[in-house]
């Protein structure tokens, strides 16, 4: 009896180091988990995510273009068009623009709002990343992120880590940022366009909306002589200003 009763701590702790072993092996299990519209973005050929960077490319170089003329304009990015530069021109060209340890950004895009997902890799660190955002035009010229959730893989990311690098992408972009909150998701009101240039130019961003897999954009451009548009709208690849 007293055997059996010295053994019952020993096989409780073993239990217990057994089940720390599994949740362990579950947490970062779950970590390593990666949203299916992120796998799909993932899995995309290369010509595929070429051509679509080059789509990309072409209507940005238009948009650029339209705007910096007196009169309406408007342009639609799809999912895929904005998936490919970040695979393609974003990864050659411009690979400062993602903060350290973050690689291969993907997005998906449907009426209901905007999935991003990256992949974190650090000494410490490995995971996928991924957000569930609402976008949507708060006034003229100030674009609006909800963040509704944040994960690392399958298991909920804190939101003051994520509102940091929030701050951190629009301090590289030179974009100005505010922050508001509605029923406590926090809301980043980023202004991206300026208001008037020392060239009487003056960019009006009127209407965004998120459909299926697009991206819609329409504004106005009042006249000016020698149009030149802030980066915000360069056809490079929305570098910063110089």
């Amino acid at each position: 009896m007293q055997s059996s009763s010295r053994r019952r701590p020993t096989i409780i702790a073993l239990g217990l180091l057994i089940l720390c072993g599994l949740i362990g092996y579950w947490t970062y299990d779950a970590s390593q988990s990666a949203p299916e519209f992120y796998r799909q973005a993932l899995a995309v050929e290369r010509e595929v995510q070429e051509a679509a960077s080059d789509e990309m490319l072409h209507k940005a170089t238009t948009l650029y273009n339209n705007v910096q003329r007196a009169g309406d304009w408007e342009a639609i990015f799809t999912m895929d068009q904005i998936n490919g530069w970040m695979a393609v021109d974003m990864q050659e060209n411009h690979p400062d623009l993602l903060p350290k340890y973050v690689f291969d950004p993907r997005v998906y895009v449907d009426k209901d709002g905007l999935k991003l997902g990256c992949r974190y890799e650090s000494k410490r660190v490995s995971t996928i990343f991924s957000l569930d955002m609402d976008m949507y035009l708060a006034e003229e010229n100030v674009i609006a992120l909800r963040i509704r959730n944040a994960k690392a893989g399958a298991l909920p990311l804190p939101l003051d880590k994520v509102l940091d690098g929030v701050a951190e992408g629009a301090q590289r972009l030179e974009l100005k940022i505010a922050w508001q909150t509605i029923d406590n998701d926090p809301v980043a009101m980023i202004t991206i366009a300026p208001p008037r240039s020392s060239e009487d130019l003056k960019v009006s961003v009127k209407l965004l909306e998120l459909r299926d897999g697009q991206i819609y954009v329409a504004g106005t451009t009042n006249a000016a002589s020698r149009a030149r548009l802030d980066a915000a709208f360069a056809p490079s690849g929305f570098i910063r200003p110089k």
